[in-house]
């Protein structure tokens, strides 16, 4: 998520989740949680992207995920 998150950066996370695009979110994927943005939603499914583009593994890569995926939304620090 750079450059909006450092690596190692420490994060306030909710797991009371109302999900909406363009939210930050943590999700699982192949056993560890990653901090992605929601892109888009399509019934239980969701696409997430990663800010650094270039860089980034998400959906761009492995497509659609299932929502149960989504842990948390983070909350802190805002990220619009």
């Amino acid at each position: 998520m750079l450059p909006k998150l450092k690596p190692e950066q420490i994060i306030l996370a909710s797991s009371r989740i109302r999900l909406r695009t363009n939210q930050v979110v943590v999700v699982r994927r192949e056993g560890l949680e990653v901090v992605k943005r929601l892109s888009k939603m399509a019934g239980s499914r969701v696409y997430i992207t990663g800010d650094n583009a270039p860089k980034s593994t998400d959906s761009r890569e492995f497509g659609w995920i299932s929502k149960d995926d989504v842990l948390a939304t983070v909350i802190w620090p805002r990220m619009t």
